[in-house]
């Protein structure tokens, strides 16, 4: 293998690996020079496979590098969560609210009983009063029969003295 195809392979500059040998005697043994370019042996590029490793291939997940594939992932879990929180505090403000709206037909029904039940009140209190002016009324004619009773047993009693 060549110099250049090793450095292409690895994603780096053939001048950087080229100065890499050229500063290490123990890699530069293992190299032959053929016109401008070198030629790389087994024990060179094993060498320089630690220096220079190949570059690991990027998983690809649907279109996506697997390191945005991963953020991605954890970005979605994350607003799953949220967002079943955010349905939990739904589902309790809707208890609430529809507890609240019981309370409130359950008042607005108390209130109409009570209404009826004043109304009613009323009703009865005209009708007592009523009642009560007709007792008053019945009172005042007993006594004044009561009192034409006793002038006629008045009367009775003067004429059975006379003879009457």
């Amino acid at each position: 293998m060549n110099l250049s195809d090793f450095a292409r392979e690895r994603h780096v500059e053939p001048q950087t690996v080229g100065k890499y040998v050229g500063r290490h005697p123990e890699v530069a043994k293992f190299t032959i020079k053929r016109g401008k370019d070198r030629e790389l042996l087994t024990e060179a590029v094993e060498i320089l496979d630690k220096v220079y490793p190949l570059p690991k291939p990027v998983q690809v997940i649907q279109g996506v590098p697997q390191e945005e594939y991963q953020k991605l992932l954890e970005e979605n879990n994350r607003l799953m969560a949220r967002m079943v929180e955010l349905q939990n505090e739904r589902i309790e403000d809707q208890k609430k609210l529809a507890a609240a709206e019981a309370t409130a037909i359950l008042l607005e029904d108390k209130e109409k009983q009570l209404s009826e039940k004043a109304t009613d009140l009323d009703r009865e209190r005209e009708r007592t009063a009523k009642a009560e002016a007709r007792l008053a009324d019945q009172d005042v004619r007993i006594r004044e029969l009561q009192d034409e009773l006793d002038r006629e047993r008045s009367k009775s009693w003067w004429d059975k003295l006379r003879g009457r």
